[in-house]
């Protein structure tokens, strides 16, 4: 039987909204609901809906009532944000959703383009089934995920050095195809198999900087770090005789985590950090920015490294209280002595803005989007960067 449509639901729709949909429609043969009142909103929500897309206007429905109304009726669904307010306002609305459980994957002001917002739709439309734990547990046997690498570049005007990689996971399932960690890392959690990804992931990056070594291509090899583990005292060991296994430095690596994750158990999280660090391993706070105790958490531990939160390096160029917070967060880095990387730069606006307030490195799709070592082997080659890049690395 054939899949039933992907299906949008408009909340306080415009001209703007309708002409995209209405794009997305005759390219992508979606379904569209439409709600512009609460009866219309609690009628649409009484079948599946995979993404809303909410006109955040005051004159219309109440934005925050619908969203409220979205995430008690279908949790954690994917949401657009498109309004005429202030971009400030338009970001609380955001972070008000995130709050809900809502993921928005974007928030734009009306002046978008419809082509450009018919893109963020189409950004979202993929097949509704999620995979098993079943079929994970299946992939981590039949070696069916693998790791994609994203460059960390220093923040200079001039030719960027390569500081080094982080290692993303995939999953090349033979009925979805790629998918990403958002479509999977979720399923992990739920059956107890986080562990088993984290494993398979920090195996498989310490033996690709093995291979990488032996053609005198060293860089560091980040890692997102599961808070699972964190509740492990055994892991730093575990984890240094894979190091020694392969012959691999520890500073070769640098873990990243997030604030919620040193939050599972302070006592044994500094025990764990500690030792990582001791033994050469860099630590990276991720995500920084999106908490809220995150201050706190940067002299407590003991951090390398803190990574500024790509939803904030989104608005440095558009709002004045994102570039404020983000020169803040620069500053307080370096006032601990601590790097700064900001993550998700997606425009040379971002890293002008960046290169100018003193940020050392930073990551995203305007430097390189993650690829399979073959292939970020093959753009180096073509940027012409590679004997820059290993010059920067073996330093």
């Amino acid at each position: 039987m054939d899949p039933s449509p992907f299906r949008v639901l408009v909340v306080n729709e415009s001209v703007i909204l309708l002409e995209a949909v209405e794009r997305l429609r005759a390219s992508h043969g979606i379904d569209v609901a439409r709600a512009g009142g609460p009866e219309e909103l609690a009628e649409a929500l009484g079948s599946p809906v995979d993404l809303a897309l909410v006109g955040v206007h005051p004159a219309c429905m109440n934005p925050i009532d619908a969203l409220r109304a979205i995430s008690t009726a279908q949790p954690k669904m994917r949401a657009v944000l498109v309004g005429d307010m202030h971009e400030r306002l338009l970001q609380s609305v955001r972070l008000l959703a995130d709050a809900m459980g809502i993921e928005v994957t974007a928030s734009l002001s009306d002046g978008v383009a419809p082509e450009e917002l018919a893109a963020a739709l189409a950004r979202n439309v993929r097949s509704r089934r999620a995979p098993t734990a079943a079929e994970l547990r299946h992939a981590l046997d039949e070696h069916q995920l693998s790791l994609h690498y994203q460059p960390k570049v220093t923040c200079d005007t001039g030719v960027p050095r390569l500081i080094a990689l982080e290692g993303l996971v995939r999953w090349t399932h033979p009925e979805l195809g790629l998918l990403l960690p958002g479509r999977f890392l979720g399923v992990a959690e739920h059956a107890g198999m986080m562990a088993d990804v984290t494993d398979f992931t920090l195996t498989h990056a310490i033996q690709q900087a093995s291979l990488w070594r032996d053609r005198n291509f060293e860089p560091v090899i980040a890692i997102n770090l599961a808070p699972r583990l964190l509740k492990d005292a055994g892991f730093p060991d575990r984890l240094l005789a894979i190091l020694r296994e392969y012959d691999l430095p520890p500073s070769r690596l640098m873990l990243e985590v997030t604030e919620a994750s040193s939050l599972v158990d302070r006592h044994l999280a500094l025990d764990v950090f500690t030792r990582l660090r001791l033994a050469g391993i860099g630590l990276a706070l991720d995500d920084f920015g999106t908490g809220f105790s995150s201050l706190t958490e940067l002299y407590r531990m003991p951090f390398s490294e803190v990574k500024i939160d790509g939803s904030l390096i989104a608005d440095v160029t558009r709002m004045k209280e994102a570039a404020t917070i983000v020169r803040g967060i620069i500053q307080l880095a370096h006032e601990l002595k601590i790097s700064a990387c900001a993550e998700g730069v997606e425009s040379h606006a971002a890293l002008e803005f960046l290169a100018g307030a003193g940020c050392d490195t930073v990551q995203g799709q305007v430097i390189c989007e993650p690829r399979a070592p073959h292939e970020l082997e093959a753009f180096l080659d073509e940027t012409r960067a590679p004997a820059d890049f290993r010059r920067s690395a073996t330093r």
